[in-house]
């Protein structure tokens, strides 16, 4: 069994436009830009032009909420490319405020993609949400893509999963997800939860086929290795060839076929 990483960020490779805003410390970049033409991960990047005005720094941000019982750390990681060495960064804030980050790291290679993080140790329990921040402060274009933000001290693989502990939810559904053929006494649950806060309560039935199910855009090359899983809680029926109960990956190819691969709870 492989550590389970939860990723706490949202829209974390910016196939969408939600989110993230943006600061300029000269009031004119307020609004983030995405590119088509870079990226890593799935279609689109985040894209800062800094025009080299001394003084001036640009940061993308978003802001995660947080439930502290003790102190906590937070690792935040990111894919950059920078067409300046030393010229982008990440970093973490608690409230507003800023805290010394343990690790802050800035690229020190130009022109490829390069995995940079920062780290902090929050100590006080008060704290309800942290900023994260895609920074740049030298002359430079840079592109930032799949952004992960999880506890611990330390870099882990990267999530690609939008909200993988179902924990931010509007409605009944969490964000992101699709669900299907669910009925008014399934949805989201804080009665019990693998990670954070919650958890989807499915209530099975032998005439229906329910899941929750999300698309995640991505690109790459023939021989990538994918590793994938899930954590599930039930009381559930003995496994036989007409009931499923199971985490089912489906790879949509590029020449329209499609490869599914499964694997059972139970």
């Amino acid at each position: 069994l492989q550590t389970t990483t939860v990723n706490l960020a949202k829209n974390i490779s910016f196939e969408s436009t939600s989110d993230w805003a943006q600061y300029d410390s000269k009031g004119v970049l307020n609004t983030p830009s995405y590119s088509s033409s870079t990226s890593l991960l799935g279609t689109r990047s985040l894209s800062i032009v800094h025009p080299g005005n001394s003084g001036q720094v640009i940061y993308a941000y978003e802001n995660i909420p947080v439930s502290l019982t003790q102190t906590t750390s937070y690792t935040l990681s990111a894919y950059v490319k920078s067409s300046v060495i030393g010229a982008a960064h990440v970093s973490i804030e608690t409230n507003g405020s800023p805290v010394t980050t343990s690790t802050d790291v800035k690229v020190d290679a130009a022109d490829v993609w390069q995995r940079i993080s920062a780290t902090i140790t929050v100590t006080n329990t008060a704290v309800t949400s942290l900023k994260i921040k895609l920074v740049v402060d030298a002359g430079a274009t840079v592109y930032f893509d799949g952004i992960q933000l999880e506890t611990g001290v330390g870099v882990n693989r990267y999530n690609m999963v939008e909200n993988p502990s179902l924990e931010y939810v509007t409605s009944t559904t969490p964000n992101g997800w699709t669900a299907t053929n669910m009925a008014g006494s399934d949805g989201s649950s804080s009665a019990t939860s693998a990670f954070n806060s919650k958890s989807y309560l499915v209530n099975g039935s032998a005439l229906t086929d329910k899941s929750l199910s999300q698309t995640i855009t991505v690109s790459g090359n023939a021989g990538d290795v994918f590793s994938y899983g899930g954590w599930a809680k039930a009381n559930a029926a003995p496994k036989k060839s007409d009931r499923s109960f199971q985490v089912t990956f489906t790879f949509n190819n590029t020449d329209s076929t499609t490869t599914i691969v499964s694997v059972p709870f139970n």
